[in-house]
């Protein structure tokens, strides 16, 4: 029989203590820390300006036997689309957005594919795959498409672009952050692990990383690109001295904002949850009322006193997808977990995300 949610919010609340006190005492193993890399981001106006970043031409952005490319994105396109990050896409690889649908071309103008769904303006992971058979849209770690594409890619002597393309000069309005270049098929498990963790040391098959922290310096390696054109910006959160609550967001320790948002259906649906019920000042409850499911996720924070950071603790019941947001609003820092369709995962434990204590 289905249970009501609120009628076992005191169950849940009382577990997710539990599994803080287990993690106190070392019982439980913390998962990595998945900390979104929102320290700061690059903006652009859309049109009719046209700022962008120049990355100055390399073999190396042109890969052609594996392909990847990654970014969080929070853009809108102006119409007739918009792009995202390219190097001709008359003749090499383009990624952009076409309405709200993630676009790509690997081989030049006959290479078109469409495929996702970005939602204006939120922040978004998207990454575009070519595995040697196969072209792979990627929306938020969900396969969002998957068809058949041969190799080799093609190339191009033209600069790289971020926020626009030399081929299509058209800015999207909004923000990119963490973008990544790779000459290797990275797999969805690999897009998951570090969706939200910061990638600043070579790896094998690292073209490049534009971490856009204030600069478009490439943390990685010497592939830096300048910023060109009129409109743009780097920017990060405003900082406050306290939150406050709502129906749809708990404020803990009076400094963080705690929101999310779950799915039943496929990529591209999402409905929020609400606070079900009174919060206290370190942990609090946000629900998923669906009609024929309940799915509950409870939330503590607090960890100052035996780590001299905050830790963030997110645990549920629920195999539905979930995107959890933590806003610590003195410290002016973002965090954007994931949680994928399938049986309950262990506790989201981050115990490096928030190092700022009273």
């Amino acid at each position: 029989m289905i249970q009501n949610p609120l009628s076992r919010l005191s169950i849940l609340r009382r577990a997710a203590v539990c599994a803080l006190l287990a993690l106190a005492f070392g019982a439980l193993i913390p998962a990595p820390a998945t900390a979104q890399p929102l320290g700061a981001w690059f903006t652009m106006g859309g049109a009719p300006q046209h700022g962008y970043i120049r990355i100055p031409h390399s073999a190396a952005l042109n890969p052609t036997s594996r392909f990847t490319f990654e970014a969080w994105v929070a853009v809108t396109d102006p119409g007739g689309c918009s792009s995202i990050a390219g190097k001709s896409f008359t003749q090499a690889w383009w990624v952009g957005i076409c309405g709200t649908t993630l676009r790509s071309y690997l081989k030049g103008t006959p290479s078109l594919r469409d495929g996702g769904v970005i939602p204006p303006g939120s922040w978004t992971h998207i990454a575009v795959v070519f595995n040697g058979t196969r072209r792979i849209h990627y929306v938020n770690g969900e396969q969002v498409l998957n068809v058949p594409e041969t190799g080799p890619l093609t190339t191009s002597t033209s600069e790289m672009r971020i926020g626009s393309d030399v081929s299509f000069q058209k800015t999207p309005a909004g923000s990119i952050d963490e973008v990544r270049l790779w000459s290797i098929a990275r797999t969805q498990a690999q897009i998951r692990q570090f969706i939200n963790k910061r990638i600043n040391t070579a790896q094998a098959g690292l073209v490049g990383v534009w971490a856009l922290d204030g600069s478009a310096d490439d943390v990685v390696g010497t592939r830096d690109g300048s910023v060109q054109g009129v409109g743009t910006g780097f920017l990060t959160f405003p900082v406050a001295p306290s939150c406050v609550g709502s129906s749809t967001s708990l404020c803990l320790q009076d400094r963080f904002l705690v929101s999310g948002k779950y799915r039943t259906g496929g990529p591209g649906t999402a409905e929020t949850a609400e606070t079900a019920e009174e919060f206290t000042i370190s942990s609090g409850v946000l629900a998923f009322p669906n009609p024929s499911t309940w799915q509950v996720l409870a939330n503590v924070i607090d960890a100052c006193s035996s780590t001299g950071k905050f830790t963030v603790a997110l645990s549920s019941p629920s195999s539905l997808f979930q995107r959890l947001e933590v806003f610590d609003i003195r410290a002016g820092v973002a965090r954007i977990y994931f949680r994928y369709p399938g049986p309950p995962a262990p506790a989201v434990v981050d115990t490096s995300s928030f190092a700022t204590c009273p």
